[in-house]
């Protein structure tokens, strides 16, 4: 609702946290969440993939007034609630 009432039309904004995950660490926090004892298999990322790690800047949706109300365990909990899983490996390239 925040962005609704207050955010200007066209802007992006990052909604989440500033805290700095790996992908490889998002990967395995998915995994302990989601389907725990899951093989996740780390591939090589190629030279040019970019970054391994993210850390998205909250700046314009904290000048809102917004703050963090959910962990990431919450928020992957929640996101899951719609999907169904296989016993496939995941593959991620960081």
């Amino acid at each position: 609702m925040l962005l609704l009432q207050h955010g200007a039309a066209g802007t992006p904004y990052n909604v989440g946290s500033d805290e700095p995950v790996s992908i490889a660490r998002l990967a395995e926090c998915v995994r302990d969440r989601l389907s725990p004892g899951r093989e996740i298999v780390f591939g090589s990322a190629p030279a040019n993939a970019g970054r391994s790690r993210y850390v998205p800047d909250v700046e314009r949706i904290r000048a809102l007034g917004a703050t963090m109300r959910s962990s990431l365990d919450a928020v992957i909990d929640e996101a899951a609630d719609s999907i169904s899983l296989t016993s496939a490996p995941v593959r991620v390239d960081v």
